[in-house]
């Protein structure tokens, strides 16, 4: 983490500088290249430090397992859990029970009082307990499942700092977390450094008029994932391009791609005939989601479709005024503005009452959509931008549309999918692909391999 004393003596110097006039113009320029060379040498050894930090780690690691009678991988798993209101939550929740199969499993988390049935066979801890532990149980890894909700990640980040290990990113994106993590927890001083740390001295500069409120927080324009991937011994991800992403900035990191965990669902579909043509868009609910081209091609294709409805599923952003949206879309009256599914049951259920999803993306951070999986695991077929990881998913299960959005597009696509015959074959394949290549058993072993791999 970023060294205190030599920050705060930075800006004590800034402050000078701020309220001195200069001898000359010439003084002014030299006393400003100092600030900055200065500034240089710190964002560089904070990147040391962190390096550094994960070696450490490493090698302690190393000498914990050596202490260890063969057998089973242990090892430790930090991540939120249900009731926490987190799409992440619920990928360790499919995830673990497989993961337990193959590896002795301790859960660490934070201040919340687990309800899923699938961490009642398992280890759970709060994460204070973690240090000791640590150096009680040897693992032969810790896995840390970061985020952008600074609820539910600030707890795996500030373990991640401390004791580094593997990061898991569910996208090439944490600039929400940094920002929350800095700006809202009484660390205001760091943000500006987070981003420096990332981008450079130019970032920081952006960062400090974000922070003085002269402009927007450049949330697209740096992912601000460098110093978690410094702070950890290795990274696991779920796609290619941010896999690729990774290995661009920080060539010599083990990453590999796992796939996200899903399951297949049983939940029971209503017969066509006896519920009106249904578009559904499930998960966290935000502007970046494509709603508003998703609104105004539903009124597009409901034109010519007068029983059609669409419902959302969801948390909304909480600064996102979504039901202004739906109002003033004009079709008020065809849709419907639902709350989070607390359980993935409940999720199931609620998808299962709809023909097609619309999960669209612009901009993207790089993420795997966890709730397109589960969509397309309950066997309804989606709309999604040819973005990202969406590229990824196979053209026999969704329809793509180019990134940004629009309603014209949407609109088409969903007058494609409105054939009850073309939605059948997407659905068949849809639950065929999620199957076989996001199986949870699948992706616990790959977290396994990438643990053997590194030793």
């Amino acid at each position: 983490m970023p060294d205190s004393s030599l920050r705060h003596r930075l800006r004590r110097l800034r402050a000078a500088w701020n309220a001195t006039t200069p001898a000359s113009e010439t003084d002014a320029r030299a006393t400003q290249a100092d600030l900055r060379a200065a500034e240089h040498a710190l964002l560089a050894a904070q990147r040391q430090i962190a390096t550094l930090t994960a070696r450490v780690a490493a090698l302690e690691d190393g000498i914990g397992a050596l202490r260890r009678p063969h057998g089973r991988p242990r090892v430790a798993f930090f991540s939120p859990v249900t009731p926490q209101a987190s799409g992440i939550a619920a990928y360790s929740e499919t995830l673990l029970p497989a993961l337990a199969a193959l590896a002795d499993v301790d859960v660490y988390i934070s201040d919340v009082t687990p309800t899923s049935p699938a961490l009642m066979p398992l280890s759970v801890y709060d994460y204070r307990a973690y240090p000791a532990r640590r150096r009680a149980q040897a693992y032969d890894a810790t896995f840390y499942q970061m985020g952008n909700d600074v609820r539910y990640h600030r707890f795996v980040y500030a373990t991640l700092a401390r004791y580094p290990g593997v990061v898991v990113l569910h996208e090439f994106l944490l600039h929400h977390f940094m920002a929350g993590y800095t700006l809202d927890y009484g660390q205001r001083v760091d943000y500006p450094w987070e981003v420096g740390y990332a981008a450079g001295q130019d970032a920081l500069t952006v960062a400090r008029a974000a922070e003085r409120g002269e402009r927007d927080l450049p949330f697209f324009d740096y992912p601000l994932v460098e110093h978690a991937l410094d702070l950890s011994q290795g990274a696991l991800c779920h796609s290619e391009y941010v896999r690729a992403r990774i290995a661009a900035i920080r060539p010599d990191l083990p990453v590999a791609v796992v796939a996200h965990p899903t399951t297949v669902t049983a939940a029971a579909r209503p017969p066509v005939a006896d519920r009106p043509f249904t578009v559904i868009t499930a998960g966290y609910l935000t502007p970046a989601k494509g709603l508003l081209p998703a609104l105004e091609g539903f009124a597009e294709f409901a034109r010519a479709a007068p029983g059609a409805r669409y419902v959302l599923v969801g948390a909304v952003e909480p600064e996102f005024d979504l039901a202004a949206w739906i109002r003033d879309s004009g079709i008020a009256d065809r849709v419907e503005l639902r709350g989070y599914a607390p359980t993935l049951a409940d999720f199931d259920a609620q998808v299962a009452e709809a023909d097609v999803c619309l999960n669209l993306r612009y901009p993207t951070g790089g993420e795997t959509s966890g709730s397109l999986l589960r969509v397309l695991g309950v066997g309804v077929p989606a709309v999604i931008t040819d973005t990202g990881w969406f590229s990824e998913v196979p053209d026999t299960v969704v329809i793509k549309i180019p990134a940004p959005p629009t309603a014209g597009d949407v609109a088409d696509a969903l007058r494609v999918l409105a054939k009850p015959d073309r939605r059948a074959t997407m659905s068949d394949a849809a639950r065929r692909w999620v199957a076989e290549a996001h199986n949870p058993a699948r992706t616990a072993q790959g977290y396994l391999d990438f643990v053997a791999a590194l030793t």
